[in-house]
């Protein structure tokens, strides 16, 4: 029995030694295995910074491309592309392919951001606006006759008619550091020459290129009209977008201004309210004069201090003897409503003729105000 026990022990004790036998030659070969990868590792690097790349090898998906051209085809089948060669350059190109005819290219203003559209003008012109900045636009005319520039100039939120005769615009002014800015709404005519859509004196190429086109908001407005400076009372703003009419015979668009309070018939201890004036402006161009009248309805129930008077115009949909407006209030996108206008209901700014503006009956209940 004891020679069992010894036998069991020895047995026990020799397993005991082959095990820490085999786990140390484990551990051996694990030691040598690492140092082997170390050492690969270390020959590849060494072997890395050997290579010289070629400057051409680099990532080509990491290459700025330039942006796809814009591209337009005139009724006779001539194909129009606006076109930058490099990117970030600012620089554009506008090429001109006659059919049958080999391809022109003439060197678009420096500064364009991009090109927003090219819109078929009359008498044989094209109508390019692109953006200057993010608000500031310009607008280019270039006569494909002799394909070449005949005209360019700064403006914002321009606006072509359908048929192409005639750009809606604000006139130019710095956006930054001026004081007292104040929005003078004008039209330029294609079928004009670039001097005459300029007042007398004015050259074509002047300086920024901001006195051009016909005024024809504020009432008495002209290119040349200061709008830096202006005094707080008399500041304007336009607050839509140009809305033509399909067949470009009217123009309609709102403007905002600013009132001082209204005094009060009783002394009371809070100041009163602002009052804002919101008008629509509607233009209408025909014969005898392209240009024969602006007419103006001002909504009454603007001028009661409201903040649910500041109102735009969003859209509108012309008619035979009035317009449908869908008008909005600023910063309430769920308030707004249509509502119907008769142009007979327009009338000369008030600046124009004696006695009062129009009785604004049919916004006086826009907003719920009875």
């Amino acid at each position: 029995m004891i020679k069992h026990s010894l036998v069991v022990a020895l047995l026990a004790l020799m397993m005991s030694v082959a095990a820490q036998a085999a786990q140390a030659a484990q551990a051996a070969q694990a030691a040598q295995a690492a140092q082997a990868a170390q050492a690969a590792q270390a020959a590849q690097a060494a072997q890395a910074a050997q290579i010289e790349v070629p400057a051409d090898a680099a990532d080509a998906s990491a290459v700025q491309k330039p942006p796809a051209p814009v591209v337009h085809t005139t009724p006779d089948g001539t194909v129009l592309r606006v076109y930058e060669k490099q990117p970030v350059t600012d620089q554009f190109y506008l090429s001109i392919t006659h059919p049958g005819m080999q391809t022109k290219t003439i060197t678009l203003p420096w500064g364009l951001m991009d090109v927003r559209s090219i819109a078929h003008g009359v008498d044989g012109k094209v109508i390019i606006i692109g953006d200057q900045t993010a608000s500031l636009s310009q607008v280019i005319i270039v006569d494909l006759s002799s394909d070449t520039m005949v005209d360019h100039f700064l403006a914002y939120g321009p606006v072509a008619s359908p048929n192409g005769r005639y750009i809606a615009f604000t006139k130019f002014y710095p956006a930054h550091f001026a004081q007292g800015t104040s929005d003078i709404e004008l039209v330029y005519d294609v079928a004009k020459s670039p001097q005459d859509n300029r007042p007398p004196g004015v050259k074509v190429g002047d300086f920024l290129n901001r006195d051009v086109g016909t005024g024809v908001y504020p009432p008495g407005a002209t290119a040349e009209t200061n709008n830096v400076g202006v005094e707080a009372s008399q500041i304007v703003h336009c607050t839509s977008d140009f809305i033509w009419a399909p067949d470009s015979s009217k123009l309609l668009f709102s403007m905002m201004q600013s009132l001082p309070p209204k005094p009060p018939a009783q002394p009371q201890n809070n100041t009163p309210p602002p009052r804002t004036k919101v008008s629509l402006v509607l233009v209408i161009f025909g014969p005898p004069s392209w240009l024969p009248a602006t007419r103006v309805f001002t909504t009454k129930v603007c001028l009661d201090g409201l903040a649910t008077c500041r109102t735009v115009l969003r859209k509108v949909q012309f008619g035979t003897d009035g317009m449908t407006a869908f008008m909005q209030a600023l910063g309430v996108s769920a308030v707004g409503k249509s509502t119907q206008i008769k142009y007979h209901q327009f009338q000369t700014p008030p600046e124009q003729r004696k006695g009062t503006e129009g009785d604004g009956s049919i916004f006086r209940s826009f907003f719920g105000e009875g």
